[in-house]
């Protein structure tokens, strides 16, 4: 996810300030780019557990914020439009209006079939923002237009979601986070969700072998996940229940941000570590003690939380987080 936004997401971004890139080859970028977050690598068979629509929204709105190449190439081209719009005194200006416009009304002008290429694109851009427009003021951000609203206009008003902090946090390990992502959109691939896509497999839970792999046992309704929830709930001092664990979370209500950070970040990492050991039991045939499940959600949480060493914070949750590393 990280290389995909750092890398392979911004390659064409210096080429999508410039002029409109061909629909092919943002369908290739994004398979590239979708193909490497769901494989590893740029081939990719299988369907994608969350649609690429979703994976581009902001993660407070339940996507993994990855640039959507389509619409942010058209913000980007949208600065021409706010140009010409507002009649901004660019050498390009008087050369369109020159060549081009010949002192047209822009918001009704359309372009000649002997126009060029790349001026149709342009004029297309904007049809399609000046809805944004309001007698030529950007409907955001102060009335200015700059890529980044027209990118947040098009992406529309797509509402929050309000796990986002939980499967986010701070103090939270990133492929942690990615894999409590995938729990919470109920996207992981259980026995239940395989079976519904026509795949043969045993349906029994791999970790417990007593009841049907669904979403809902597996987290947190097998004795064995309960067990580890029980030893992370003691060890945190808190009553963790065993359903809606993630509301639970959001609804806790303790005074101090570090301990309520400390406590996402076990919760997520509890998650993670739960899949990887019902993934290790199906191909190794043999389940670990849940003991050993809980010393790595100790081992994650420790290490994370030594980043937080020097900051401020009140005596009672010093305490507390001195308890929670085994200092005290």
């Amino acid at each position: 996810m990280v290389l995909v936004k750092a890398v392979l997401s911004q390659l064409h971004s210096y080429w999508a300030r410039i002029f409109i890139i061909p629909k092919t080859i943002i369908l290739k970028i994004k398979s590239i780019c979708r193909n490497y977050l769901w494989e590893g690598t740029d081939a990719y068979s299988k369907s994608p557990s969350v649609a690429w629509e979703a994976v581009c929204n902001a993660k407070d709105k339940g996507g993994l914020g990855i640039i959507h190449s389509e619409d942010w190439n058209v913000a980007m081209i949208g600065k021409y439009t706010w140009w010409l719009a507002c009649k901004e005194d660019h050498l390009w200006i008087k050369w369109i209006n020159h060549v081009y416009m010949k002192q047209q009304d822009w918001d009704v002008y359309q372009p000649t079939i002997n126009s060029s290429w790349t001026w149709r694109q342009i004029c297309k851009v904007k049809e399609r923002m000046k809805a944004g427009y309001v007698n030529d003021i950007w409907g955001t951000n102060k009335g200015v237009y700059t890529p980044t609203a027209g990118y947040k206009w098009l992406r529309g008003d797509t509402p929050k979601v309000d796990w986002h902090p939980v499967i986010w946090g701070r103090l939270n390990t990133p492929k942690h986070s990615f894999i409590a992502w995938l729990y919470v959109l109920r996207r992981l691939a259980t026995n239940d969700r395989l079976g519904h896509h026509g795949m043969q497999v045993d349906g029994d839970c791999e970790l417990c072998g007593l009841e049907y792999e669904t979403h809902e046992h597996l987290f947190f309704g097998c004795k064995y996940s309960s067990r580890c929830l029980e030893l992370v709930s003691s060890w945190l001092g808190c009553s963790i229940p065993d359903q809606q664990v993630i509301q639970w979370c959001l609804q806790l209500k303790v005074k101090s941000m570090i301990k309520k950070q400390v406590i996402h970040s076990a919760v997520v990492a509890l998650i993670y570590l739960i899949w990887m050991e019902r993934n290790r039991c199906r191909i190794e045939q043999s389940v670990q003690h849940p003991v050993r499940v809980f010393q790595q959600v100790q081992y994650h949480v420790r290490l994370r939380l030594k980043s937080k060493q020097g900051i401020s914070m009140s005596t009672a949750a010093q305490d507390w987080c001195r308890q929670v590393q085994g200092l005290s």
